[in-house]
């Protein structure tokens, strides 16, 4: 895995995580999902007391784990990712006109990945430039949604400052 910002036990969930993508795109994932799925959650809960109090005890099946309310990411900071320590901070869309939420991550390679590896393998013959009903990422680092769409491949992005950019759609 290159460029690893992670240490100790995360490093090695994060190389697990890395082995099961790739693993289950060939078909073979290296270990069940359930495992994986309940060490990650379990190392997060240690790390996180928002988690910690989300959860009354540890879940037995992936399937327990508990939903994260989107509401929370607004009020309160969620993950185990200190701002000081973050490469980027993805925040909600703020549709609901509710203070908006935030995220931080130590990187996204992994995240970046993943989603090329999936997308390329559900969506094969993918246009080679797509139309993103998106703010460009250029303009707008803090969406996750845009970051994704741009690693697919070239874009041309119609949104600007939250309204659809009718003249950019013209042909």
């Amino acid at each position: 895995m290159s460029n690893n910002p992670w240490t100790g036990e995360a490093a090695a969930l994060a190389k697990r995580i890395e082995a099961f993508i790739y693993g289950s795109l060939e078909g073979e994932p290296p270990e069940p999902f359930e495992e994986l799925a309940l060490d990650i959650h379990n190392w997060q809960r240690r790390h996180d007391p928002v988690l910690e109090a989300l959860c009354d005890q540890a879940p037995e099946r992936w399937q327990d784990i508990p939903a994260v309310p989107v509401d929370l990411f607004r009020r309160l900071r969620v993950g185990t990712v200190d701002p000081a320590d973050a490469a980027v901070a993805f925040r909600t869309s703020g549709t609901t006109g509710a203070r908006r939420g935030v995220h931080y991550l130590r990187a996204t390679d992994l995240y970046d990945r993943g989603a090329t590896a999936w997308f390329r393998q559900c969506v094969p013959d993918a246009p080679t430039v797509a139309a993103a009903l998106l703010e460009d990422p250029a303009q707008a680092a803090d969406s996750s949604l845009s970051n994704m769409v741009a690693l697919f491949g070239p874009a041309t992005w119609h949104l600007e400052s939250g309204g659809l950019a009718r003249t950019s759609l013209v042909m």
